[in-house]
């Protein structure tokens, strides 16, 4: 056994000079060459040198043939455009182990891993890469892995260099500094979001929504105290009477559409009387969108409604684009319009 670790590990290490089969092994390592004999168990292959490699078939992950880099760069588009991300990084491995430096195989091994959520791995390449080559891709990965590692500055740092150093890149730059700006937002309501706990009394269809709506007013008062009238929470869940589930746990799981609406004095929410600015407004919708979706967490839309008191008609606008920004890939029909 020690043997054939041994030469599983001279052949994973071979240089790569690549011909015959490509493994990515569990461990995320590859192994090449020429395949001479293969059983139920294990493959034998002949290496770069002539000599013969060992490898237990379920060591291996993913499998594939000798390949340029251009055409391993190619499937591995093919699979991201598929959604297959995981078949994408196989690929992407496979371009590493040949040109570990190239920076548009760091940048796709870096979008993978973000798509997959390992943001400290993902920077952790794209640095590497900024060692051999400073790249605009790598450096724009770098902002934006930043702002998802809730390191605002640093991102904001970055974005703010290359939009003097590239005037070229104004637009991209612009787009991404707004991003950052939006998770920052998220993220400071998000921690002030008020927890699920310690509920009183207000308005609602139901005994959860009544309790949920009036820790939504308090929190919403602690911002600004005599801008908010009242709150009003709706739930639905498909097939059910919201009224007659007394289990608050089962009914937060079947709650499939929330509807909040939210009175509030017109002049002083838009800022006529008051200092609230628009920062300040989208600081508050993102806060209670969070503290929704933190009690009806299946819920898959979500309409937030802010009425303004003294008026009849019924024009409505956006209030913030969330959908392309912070809610991308949420699953949830979120809208939050101003009703005047």
């Amino acid at each position: 056994m020690k043997k054939l670790s041994a030469l599983l590990l001279l052949l994973i290490f071979l240089s790569p000079a690549l011909y015959g089969e490509i493994f990515v092994m569990k461990n995320l390592q590859i192994a090449v060459g020429e395949i001479i004999q293969e059983t139920d168990t294990f493959i034998i292959v002949k290496k770069a040198d002539n000599s013969r490699g060992y490898i237990r078939k379920d060591q291996v992950e993913y499998r594939m043939p000798d390949m340029k880099v251009s055409e391993l760069l190619d499937k591995a588009s093919e699979y991201t455009k598929k959604d297959d991300i995981d078949t994408a990084y196989y690929f992407y491995l496979a371009a590493e182990f040949i040109e570990p430096k190239k920076s548009e195989v760091i940048a796709g091994l870096a979008g993978c891993l973000i798509k997959q959520g390992d943001y400290d791995k993902a920077l952790s390449k794209v640095k590497f890469g900024l060692l051999w080559e400073k790249n605009n891709e790598l450096i724009l990965l770098q902002a934006e892995l930043y702002s998802l590692k809730s390191e605002f500055d640093k991102a904001d740092e970055i974005l703010s260099k290359l939009k003097k150093d590239v005037p070229s890149l104004i637009d991209t730059v612009d787009k991404l500094m707004k991003e950052n700006q939006e998770r920052r937002l998220f993220e400071k309501a998000k921690n002030s979001t008020p927890s699920i706990k310690d509920f009183k009394d207000k308005v609602g269809n139901c005994q959860d929504a009544v309790d949920s709506a009036n820790k939504l007013l308090e929190w919403s008062k602690e911002t600004a105290d005599d801008i908010f009238i009242s709150v009003n929470l709706n739930i639905y869940a498909s097939g059910s009477d919201v009224t007659k589930i007394k289990d608050v746990e089962k009914l937060r799981d079947i709650v499939s559409v929330v509807d909040l609406k939210i009175i509030v004095d017109k002049e002083k929410f838009s800022g006529v009387k008051t200092e609230l600015t628009e920062k300040d407004r989208k600081l508050l919708a993102y806060g209670w969108y969070f503290y929704i979706s933190s009690l009806y967490k299946n819920a898959n839309k979500i309409s937030i409604i802010i009425c303004y008191e003294y008026t009849n008609r019924k024009e409505e606008k956006k209030l913030v684009n969330f959908a392309k920004v912070v809610w991308a890939g949420s699953g949830k029909n979120l809208s939050i319009i101003y009703q005047s």
